[in-house]
């Protein structure tokens, strides 16, 4: 966001949901994972069938360990129901992360595209001044 302060206000979850941009192609995918873990179509999955439907998403590479870790750093507790468009905002975040945490050798950095860039560069003297939780500072440096 243009004014960091809006950060402040936000959990970890409601920032990804609000300003990650997914591609059509990866919503395509989530959907289809999502609905295939939906059983009882109520158009939301618990914790556990989240879990199932992010290792999917990774091709099994993932661990429940990492993808648990991933969701506690987005505040979300065991009970938490997530809908289609928290489970897209938690697939994207995790394939970032675990791109670095898992794939590339030494936690490299991919390259990122030129806005996003822009929008990262000096995100610590960006946030001076701006309160924001332990978690919401995880995810913006993980991004």
């Amino acid at each position: 966001p243009m004014d960091m302060h809006v950060l402040s206000n936000l959990s970890p979850l409601e920032y990804l949901t609000e300003y990650a941009i997914i591609c059509k192609r990866r919503q395509a995918l989530y959907k289809l994972i999502f609905s295939k873990y939906d059983k009882e179509r109520k158009n939301f999955l618990r914790q556990s069938q989240a879990v199932s439907g992010l290792k999917e998403i990774h091709l099994g590479s993932a661990s429940d360990k990492e993808l648990v870790a991933i969701l506690k750093m987005l505040n979300l507790e065991d009970q938490f129901k997530i809908d289609f468009r928290f489970f897209c905002s938690i697939a994207a975040f995790s394939e970032r992360v675990l791109a670095r945490w898992v794939i590339l050798p030494g936690g490299a950095l991919t390259e990122k595209e030129t806005i996003e860039k822009a929008d990262f560069t000096n995100l610590s003297h960006k946030l001076e001044g701006v309160k924001i939780t332990q978690n919401m500072h995880k995810v913006l440096f993980a991004l």
